[in-house]
């Protein structure tokens, strides 16, 4: 459609005159330019046509009887709607007076009467032009605005000196400041020191690559961990818009959801499947160091009997202290949720039923893995007080050696179960230690 026709199309004018011949010359112009025309012959009649046909624009003489002109402006910029509408006012007069009180009433434009009426129509073009772009512009940014708001993010808008520009707070994020506290200030002046200077790495990072940067960071805040997902985005000539999300939720999920794939839900130890993945650490960390890996596999006595005789609950309740004793046993307990770290130096795990392993990492002699075998006997034989009852039980403990038995981590966990048979052929209560002869006689 041209812009011409449409910026007069439907455009309902509202003429406050109480010159009937200026009204009708009024209107003859505007009507020609494609503008439909209500007219007014006094103040009053016009705020009450105002309010009843809400017109796209309105021409206002300033001397009219009863209310002038200038109330009637000031009047309808009250109205709701009326804040936006294009008023031009129309008078004889020229003096500057009269320009300044139009302009403080509230008047878009100031035109004379001697003014060549076909020039009118154009002044309401324009007006309405600037009106409606006004408007839609108002609409965009209330939108806009809408949108941020709905948006549960913290965002703030940072130069690349750090100073924050523009501050948007979350109600689901604890925020550690007001907007009044940190809008002008930089960013290592409201922040923690080691969040701000890896804030700032980032936003260097933003302005110098193009690609927006992502990175995480955890707040203690109250005893309560909080993690937080900050993603940096240019948003103007060296600007960027930092949006931080609160992730504490996912993390504890995610949490969870190792806990269930990588730990024993009775004892919450490690189970079958993160031992195995620290075995493969363990012996690559000892095949550069020169170090030695035990292994071994400890399963209780006559088990059997207990669930048999207490009841499966009671059954469960000593696999939990047996679990307890167990990491006392060893040097170190280790319960670094990461599957890929160097760090491990012992860990126990469940393999299910009452069978437990322990894996003791970067040992120099064999004589370690005998002292906590030992240790673990002895533990184990004293006496357990699971309700009502005292109950005694004994373990029986297999223990191999990488790489002095075998390289491969299945055939340790294999090897560590025949010597673990061989200790129960031998008594029960005791360890021993895998060798050639026990593998030979198991596969006859």
């Amino acid at each position: 459609m041209d812009q011409k026709v449409f910026e007069t199309e439907h455009a309902l004018v509202l003429i406050a005159d109480d010159d009937l011949s200026v009204r009708l010359l009024e209107r003859r112009s505007l009507e020609k330019a494609g503008f439909i025309v209500e007219e007014a012959e006094n103040g009053e009649i016009a705020l009450s046509s105002f309010k009843r046909l809400r017109p796209d624009a309105v021409l206002l003489d300033v001397r009219m009887p009863g209310i002038d002109g200038f109330t009637v402006c000031e009047e309808i910029r009250k109205l709701p709607g009326g804040e936006l509408i294009p008023i031009l006012m129309v008078t004889g007069l020229d003096d500057i007076e009269s320009i300044k009180r139009a302009y403080e009433a509230g008047a878009s434009d100031f035109i004379s009467k001697d003014l060549n009426w076909e020039v009118l129509s154009y002044h309401l073009k324009y007006m309405l032009r600037a009106s409606r772009a006004f408007v839609k512009l108002g609409k965009s940014k209330a939108k806009n605005r809408a949108l941020l708001n709905a948006i549960p993010d913290l965002m703030f808008r940072v130069r690349k000196e750090g100073i924050v520009l523009e501050y948007k707070e979350s109600e689901e994020i604890q925020s550690l400041m007001t907007s009044e506290e940190i809008l002008g200030r930089r960013l290592d002046e409201v922040l923690p020191k080691d969040f701000a200077e890896k804030t700032m790495y980032f936003v260097e990072q933003t302005l110098r690559t193009g690609a927006t940067q992502i990175f995480e960071y955890r707040f203690n805040i109250n005893n309560v961990i909080y993690h937080y997902e900050a993603r940096i985005v240019i948003s103007g000539e060296d600007e960027v818009l930092a949006i931080v999300r609160d992730i504490t939720e996912r993390k504890r999920a995610e949490q969870q959801i190792i806990q269930l794939a990588f730990y024993d839900y009775l004892t919450g130890l490690p189970n079958r499947l993160l031992f195995k993945d620290r075995l493969g650490q363990s012996i690559a960390s000892a095949q550069r160091y020169g170090t030695k890996v035990a292994v071994m596999f400890i399963d209780l006595d006559l088990f059997k009997g207990i669930n048999d005789t207490f009841g499966h609950d009671v059954g469960d309740m000593l696999l939990k202290s047996v679990a307890d004793r167990i990491l006392k046993c060893i040097r170190r307990i280790d319960y670094v949720s990461r599957i890929n770290t160097e760090e491990i130096e012992s860990t126990v795990a469940r393999m299910g039923g009452d069978e437990f392993t322990i894996l003791l990492s970067n040992i120099n002699n064999i004589q370690g893995a005998s002292k906590v075998g030992q240790r673990i006997l002895n533990e184990i034989s004293q006496p357990f007080k699971i309700g009502a009852h005292d109950i005694h039980i004994t373990a029986s403990i297999g223990i191999t050696i990488y790489p002095i038995d075998t390289e491969e981590p299945d055939d340790l966990l294999k090897y560590a179960d025949i010597a673990m048979y061989q200790a129960k052929d031998k008594g029960r209560n005791n360890y021993q230690f895998y060798t050639e002869s026990m593998n030979a006689a198991t596969v006859e």
